[in-house]
């Protein structure tokens, strides 16, 4: 995963100095700054590993300087004569007076009785007891794990982990009120805590939980388990009480979560400073880079669109549409994650609904953009385009597009700090007036032109129809955005504390209650349980009861690495569980061979001291960047990060480097893991309920019949309601994006040992899905041709009094009634229509059918298909069949129905929505012919 892109002005002026404008800078200063603006993204990456690797090296002071430690934790042993006498326990701290011996030294606190007596104290034992820094490397793993591109994101991962360890904390505390003494207690029964074991795995699998949430949880939870479980320690209760009973300040269950929340508290720091990362900073940013794209988009369309000839501007336009939606992909993004650092406290609720409109404002004209791409395609630059109507509409065009990009401008600016002035809301009105205006002006304008046309309806007007009419819708739809913000302050209402999903009380009262959904119980939950409680379960029992070869009885390496590699991935998780491997297996073995160098070097030695931290630093940066920066190998990058703490933060022990078994205890854990991984592969496969080519192809059929049904549904003339076109297309959104998930699991590369079934068609299977990409956008646009142009609300949260609901409802009612003259418009064309409708279906069923055979096809035999053959008869299967006949018909019939149109916009015309809707079918019958030619040129066995 990428860090978040900065898409903003340079900080730098090259040529001139500083971004203000103050000074001038020195040749190699330009330089470095020329290079920042240039490489923003590889900037932001690098900006973001050398923070977190100055952080890590900071943090591991007291690991590697003896200095800090002996401050923060007091001396830990003491050499007398040749022999080392431990001094500081796990659960000492402050001053101490040796009430024993040197050789056997019984610490107790330094209080004012000994001040009195004049008995100095003995020993220093630090700020935190050594219990702490047994933990310190976990600290490290939690904060490379909760780590993200911008700080909301981080924090929401904190949050996760933070509350996960909870529940683990708090399960811990049930057990030790119930068994004090743990394992060693006179009445422990280990039934009850492997019965505890598994009902708290299931709460955190089965209730499918955050992420974090689940691993930070259970990582927790077998850690304090195996250590309660242990019948030669029990639980640590510790010695410093706190106000609650059985919890003290230096017990297990205080230490592992002050621990995880250090953690996190570093990870939220490393976004923070030195330079911020805050996704509500970067809102106002992203929202003007929306406008800038929309502004070059528009002014590409109406100069391409004003010329005489077709040439590859268009294919630029094309480019800039497809950027703007990845652009208003991460405006919501930074949206979702800058709750986490406000909360909604203050103004700044204000500031996330207007971004929320705006961002539902731009990705309502997805389907508009597609329209206008649609018709830059199919404009031809015919006579009647360029002796007619590019001089008739040049300057309506023009005029309607600056209007709507002032006022697009200016609603922007009410956005950023969430509070709309009465001179905003008046610059608001006026320019929706505007906007009124010019829409009539282009409308009037355009149906002029038309009337040069000799029939209603033609293909020769289809391009610059579809056009006009695109734009005017863009335009419609961003005019009802501004007049929600211009009466959005009278209508503001402030969400109680707990009554939405969108405030800190109600989060955690979800987290808590998620892990008792109903769901839980369902066969695919419950598959899920048993794929990953599993291996977990498996390699506790291992640690529990296996002594001898590599297994190290009591050790928590196995199921608390199965717990942090959980993963609600389905399918195709060999690679990735061999990418964890890999980085685990690194983030062991790598900085074994680090400190295998440092430790021939004395303790007392300074260039140790640098070298060390020289090398933590190096580390974390290096595989932080990668985590960053990369795409296919991110995960081994933060896998590398995370476990390779445990062997970089240790202290200097002077035997370490003539002794061998200090090392020997590393490779034990490095089977370990190599074990554990073995074991959750295994359980991978065989709860795996097929294999991905098989769930991909599954739910491409889904998507498939749910485009077939619409077109069923639109010869019914049902276009809106509960079974109708508009239900179908939502329902294939889902599966799109579904199978859109699936894809990139269905590489053949991923297989390590390929079986009998020929490779999957990868190829063809992401080519089909971009056709059915389109072909639901052409079902968009015919829907929106059938209903026109309704008023969209971008304001979730907005009141609307009675008079403005009836308004409104009186205007669907008059839309509906509409959409039903222009259906029966259609589909009242007797022999014409039943001519296209047949063949619009027959080839949707074919193109998809023989998709779906070519796919489902893994033998190296000729594939045998009756919808192959059919389709091999089928002549010119991109045209559709009875179009020109339709055109005829539906202009005669429009010229006796279709009364005169004044003071009506162009997306109200009859005219341009009877051209959008046909255009939309036959778009529809050349994007399934592009399947069938696909799947054919994928039939390679004969």
């Amino acid at each position: 995963m990428s860090a978040s892109e900065e898409q903003q002005k340079p900080l730098i002026d090259v040529e001139g100095g500083t971004a203000d404008g103050s000074g001038r800078l020195s040749s190699a200063k330009r330089v470095v700054a020329k290079f920042a603006n240039q490489n923003k993204r590889f900037k932001a990456n690098a900006t973001m590993a050398l923070a977190i690797a100055s952080y890590m090296t900071v943090f591991g002071l007291p690991v590697y300087s003896e200095t800090v430690s002996l401050a923060l934790f007091g001396q830990k042993d003491a050499l007398v004569g040749v022999e080392v006498v431990e001094m500081c326990g796990p659960n000492k701290m402050g001053f101490k007076v040796n009430i024993g011996n040197e050789t056997n030294p019984i610490l107790v606190n330094f209080n004012s009785t000994h001040v009195q007596n004049g008995i100095k104290p003995d020993a220093w034992c630090g700020f935190l007891p050594g219990a702490y820094f047994e933990q310190w490397p976990t600290v490290v793993q939690t904060a490379m794990f909760t780590l993200y591109g911008t700080t909301g994101s981080t924090v929401k991962n904190a949050w996760q982990c933070i509350s996960g360890t909870f529940f683990a904390v708090a399960n811990l505390y049930i057990m030790t009120f119930i068994y004090p003494g743990g394992a060693s207690d006179s009445n422990y029964n280990p039934v009850v805590a492997w019965l505890d074991l598994v009902f708290v795995l299931f709460l955190f699998l089965a209730s499918r939980a955050d992420v974090n949430t689940m691993m930070m949880g259970m990582c927790s939870t077998v850690c304090l388990m195996l250590h309660f479980m242990d019948p030669n320690t029990g639980p640590t209760i510790g010695t410093y009480e706190s106000a609650i009973p059985f919890l003290c300040w230096d017990g297990e269950t205080s230490i592992a979560l002050l621990t995880n929340i250090m953690g996190c508290v570093i990870a939220i720091m490393a976004t923070i400073f030195p330079k911020p990362l805050l996704n509500i900073t970067h809102m106002h940013d992203d929202a003007i880079e929306v406008i800038n794209g929309v502004e070059h988009i528009l002014r590409d369309c109406i100069e391409y669109y004003d010329s005489n000839a077709r040439d590859p501007r268009r294919f630029q336009i094309f480019g800039k549409i497809a950027a703007l939606k990845g652009t208003i992909t991460r405006v919501g993004t930074h949206l979702e994650a800058s709750f986490w650092e406000t909360f909604n406290l203050g103004r700044s609720a204000k500031t996330r609904e207007l971004y929320a409109s705006f961002n539902l404002a731009m990705a309502n004209t997805e389907d508009v953009m597609y329209s206008i791409k649609s018709a830059l395609l199919q404009l031809d630059f015919n006579e009647m385009h360029n002796n007619i109507f590019r001089e008739a509409l040049r300057n309506p065009l023009k005029e309607l597009c600056e209007s709507t990009l002032t006022c697009l401008r200016a609603c922007a600016r009410c956005c950023k700090d969430g509070q709309i002035s009465a001179e905003e809301k008046k610059e608001i009105a006026n320019c929706v007036s505007a906007m009124r205006t010019q829409q009539q002006a282009l409308s009037d304008a355009f149906q002029h032109a038309a009337k040069e046309s000799k029939d209603y309806i033609s293909e020769d007007v289809a391009p610059d129809s579809l056009f006009v009419f695109s734009i005017s819708q863009l335009a419609s739809e961003l005019q009802d955005w501004a007049e929600d913000l211009d009466v959005f302050e009278n209508k503001w209402r402030r969400k109680a504390c707990c009554d939405s999903d969108t405030n800190i009380c109600a989060i955690a009262a979800k987290q808590f209650t998620s892990l008792f959904d109903a769901d839980m119980f369902k066969i695919e939950q419950l598959r899920f349980f048993l794929m990953n409680a599993i291996p977990i379960l498996a390699g506790f029992a291992i640690s529990m009861y296996s002594k001898g070869s590599v297994f190290v009885q009591y050790s928590s390496t196995m199921p608390a690495m199965l717990s942090l590699l959980v993963s609600y991935e389905s399918g195709a998780t060999f690679f990735t569980n061999l990418q964890k491997l890999m980085g685990v297996t690194f983030g062991h073995t790598m900085p074994l061979l680090v400190m295998s160098v440092i430790d021939y070097l004395p303790c007392d030695s300074m260039f140790r001291f640098v070298m060390h931290a020289t090398s933590i630093f190096v580390y974390y940066a290096t595989f932080t960047f990668m985590y960053y920066a990369s795409e296919q190998w991110s995960t081994i990058g933060i896998m590398i990060g995370a476990f390779g703490c445990f062997m970089l933060f240790r202290p200097c022990e002077s035997h370490i480097a003539t002794d061998n078994s200090a090392y020997a205890s590393h490779y034990k854990d490095i089977a370990e893991v190599i074990i554990a991984m073995m074991l959750k592969m295994t359980c991978a496969y065989i709860f795996s309920p097929t294999e991905p080519r098989d769930i991909a192809t599954a739910k491409l059929e889904m998507l498939f019949n749910e485009i077939l049904t619409a077109f069923e549904m639109l010869s019914t003339g049902k276009v809106e309601g509960a079974e109708s076109v508009a239900t179908c297309i939502k329902n294939a959104k889902g599966f799109l994006k579904a199978c859109e998930e699936q894809a990139p699991k269905t590489d053949p590369k991923l297989q390590m040992v390929p079986g009998l079934r020929t490779n999957f068609k990868k190829d063809l299977y992401e080519g089909a899905l971009t056709q059915a990409r389109l072909v639901i956008s052409d079902l968009d646009m015919l829907v929106l041709a059938l209903h026109g142009h309704r008023k969209k609300h971008t304001l979730a949260h907005s009141k609307h009094s009675v008079g403005e609901n009836m308004a409104e409802l009186t205007v669907e009612i008059e839309g509906q009634k509409q959409e039903q003259n222009w259906v029966r418009l259609l589909t009242d064309r007797g022999t014409a229509w039943k001519t296209l409708d047949d063949d619009l279906k027959q080839t949707v069923s074919s193109s998809t059918a023989v998709c779906l055979a070519v796919l489902k096809h893994e033998t190296e035999e000729p594939l045998d298909s009756e919808h192959v053959d059919k389709i091999r008869k089928i002549s010119n299967l991109t045209r559709l069949e009875g179009l020109e006949d339709f055109y005829k018909d539906v202009s005669k019939a429009a010229k006796k129905e279709v009364t005169e149109e004044k003071s009506v916009i162009v997306t109200r015309l009859a005219r341009t929505r009877i051209l959008l809707a046909v255009n939309a079918l036959a778009l529809a019958t050349q994007h399934c012919s592009e399947i069938a030619a696909q799947s054919f040129q994928h039939m390679l066995y004969f």
